[in-house]
């Protein structure tokens, strides 16, 4: 890729390397990828690919970032957030306002993180991408969960969550939501609920 010139290409291997170093808990090999990747996309003007790129970025920042990685972290989610917001992909606005989310919530800055999550939800409803509406309303619900905050809205998120990951057959997504769901009825002192839910 880099031999040939193509741009694009070089960014998705790199992306994929990023991916691979993230998964094998490699934080500083993953940010060094994700960034090389994202310059690599820019410079070859695939925006789409350099939203991607900065997603990755934001994500290894804030899972193995230092003590400056949910700087980093939102630094990146926000540009990716601007890119994605320049290319009117609604999908892309609701992911990177979800990282953008859970950097606030990693800073405790709830009010802030649940925002920018409803704006997610928002976006995710735009971009008209179910799975994504699952994710947000099971991050959102998450959230709530953490923040200890207005239950009957988690309740009805990750409702929402569960149904729409059962539509659309994302077993893992719905998995997922159920275990939030089941998390979200302890707290709230619901064990029979979480015990039919799991």
């Amino acid at each position: 890729c880099v031999e040939a010139g193509d741009g694009a290409a070089e960014a998705v291997a790199r992306l994929a390397v990023a991916d691979a170093q993230l998964a094998l808990g490699r934080p500083r090999e993953a940010m060094k990828e994700a960034a090389l990747a994202a310059d690599v996309a820019k410079g070859a003007k695939d925006q789409r690919g350099a939203v991607a790129a900065l997603q990755a970025l934001a994500a290894a920042n804030l899972r193995f970032g230092s003590s400056g990685g949910p700087r980093k972290a939102a630094q990146a989610a926000e540009e990716a957030l601007a890119l994605a917001r320049a290319l009117g992909d609604a999908k892309e606005e609701s992911e990177a306002l979800l990282k953008l989310s859970k950097v606030r919530l990693a800073k405790q800055e709830f009010e802030t993180a649940y925002s920018q999550c409803e704006q997610a939800v928002a976006a995710a409803q735009r971009s008209g991408c179910r799975r994504t509406q699952a994710l947000v309303q099971r991050e959102m619900a998450a959230l709530l969960l953490v923040a200890r905050a207005e239950m009957e809205t988690a309740v009805e998120a990750v409702e929402e969550a569960i149904r729409l990951s059962s539509e659309i057959g994302d077993a893992s997504g719905e998995i997922a939501a159920r275990h939030v769901a089941a998390s979200l009825y302890i707290q709230d002192d619901r064990l029979l609920d979480a015990m039919e839910t799991a």
